[in-house]
């Protein structure tokens, strides 16, 4: 699972992703549809989880072990 940094807010913050070229979204995730008919995944204020921008980054090279 990939990792984004997103700004805290108190909004509720649509999403969707781009695969094989085209706008999609996730139909496991949660779901709601926008005033134009488009489907997108929403992410709640509530799930997300503050992070060190530290704690994110590594040092170690992908030769590491």
């Amino acid at each position: 699972m990939g990792m984004v940094s997103l700004l805290l807010q108190a909004a509720d913050i649509p999403a969707q992703f781009v695969a094989d070229g085209e706008w999609k979204h996730d139909p496991t995730g949660s779901i709601d549809t926008d005033h134009e008919g488009n489907v997108n995944n929403v992410i709640y204020p509530k799930d997300l989880q503050p992070t060190l921008a530290s704690a994110a980054m590594s040092s170690v090279g992908p030769e590491a072990t």
